[in-house]
């Protein structure tokens, strides 16, 4: 069973997680940003292990891994300000060796089956490729970049709801099976969420469906904007009514869809069904996080009209990285099925 001197497991957040949670700007080189619901959404984190380093009455350090089954996904790594000196760089210190030496024996320990009796096939994690100390963690635990998420902006000045657009907010038994049917196959697919959240329908006037995705949303304070005058950019942009209808640094608000599926792959009718999400959730745009080899993305791709946003932002990509017990997780066969709280 592992035991260290210095870190702590837990399966609940303690106040002292979440004050560090909260408190983390993420982002390092270009946008830089926090996640305005962390202290709420922490509860909801499915199955969680809290993996932190404790100092008195503050957390310095906190790997929280989501237990799904044998493959495990790392959903916080963060680090309290003192220590993100010793990770962004490839020098090393003491501090650094510490926390490589602690979670490397995590590591080797889970994958022995000693961490609540599974043992794990694959830690896996949404990595943003232009930051540092998302790369130190990939770089000095042996991760694999396999794959790339797209993160995908759709955006209107006045979203329009259609009228062949419906939400049910408690997804029954007959929806989570629907999802089920489309997803499972997916690698790393899991069913935790599909009867939490939202799901939102476009349907013919015979009732059948034609798209369906299920349902979150977002807010971040946007510190920086990125370059030199990042953080001045993201002042004038809070305070310019036309352009803070999309992106309001102060409180940047965003619809997030996954689980997204359209009949035939039409590009119209994804539009139609994004169109009225955003229009919905009153948020002017959305972020969908998708594998880059997703069928319905690679069909759409250059068919849909994502908006003014797009232009602008472009599409970010984001790194799938995996570290496997027996190192032969070479590549994804299958389209990565991914959940929007993932990535929030």
């Amino acid at each position: 069973m592992y035991q260290s001197s210095f870190f702590q497991i837990s399966d609940r957040p303690t106040p002292e997680i979440i004050d560090l949670l909260t408190e983390v700007t993420l982002g390092t080189t270009g946008i830089r940003y926090k996640h305005l619901d962390t202290a709420q959404r922490v509860y909801t984190v499915d199955n969680p292990l809290f993996f932190h380093l404790k100092r008195r009455d503050k957390v310095l350090a906190n790997l929280t891994f989501c237990q799904r089954g044998d493959n495990w996904y790392i959903r916080y790594f963060a680090f309290r300000t003192a220590l993100q000196r010793t990770t962004d760089t490839k020098t090393e210190d003491k501090s650094n060796n510490l926390l490589k030496r602690e979670i490397e024996a995590f590591f080797q320990v889970a994958f022995a089956g000693d961490v609540n009796d599974i043992k794990v096939k694959n830690f896996y994690a949404f990595i943003d490729p232009k930051n540092d100390r998302s790369k130190w963690m990939s770089r000095n635990f042996q991760f694999q970049t396999l794959a790339q998420l797209s993160t995908q902006t759709f955006s209107r000045w006045f979203a329009k709801q259609s009228p062949r657009f419906s939400v049910v907010e408690v997804p029954d038994e007959e929806t989570v099976a629907m999802i089920r049917d489309q997803f499972e196959n997916h690698a790393f697919f899991f069913d935790f969420y599909l009867d939490k959240d939202p799901v939102a329908f476009i349907k013919d006037d015979k009732g059948q469906i034609l798209a369906f995705a299920r349902l979150s949303i977002a807010h971040w304070h946007i510190e920086s904007l990125g370059g030199k005058f990042g953080s001045l950019k993201a002042k004038i942009v809070s305070n310019t009514p036309v352009l803070n209808r999309l992106v309001n640094p102060k409180l940047h608000t965003f619809s997030v869809p996954d689980s997204v599926y359209v009949k035939n792959d039409d590009p119209k009718v994804l539009e139609e069904l994004f169109q009225s999400i955003i229009a919905y959730q009153k948020s002017n745009m959305l972020i969908w996080w998708v594998d880059n080899t997703e069928p319905l993305y690679l069909n759409v791709q250059s068919k849909v009209k994502w908006g003014p946003l797009h232009p602008i932002l472009g599409v970010s990509p984001v790194d799938i990285v995996v570290r496997s017990a027996d190192d032969s997780f070479v590549k994804l066969k299958k389209p990565l099925y991914v959940v929007g709280l993932d990535a929030i």
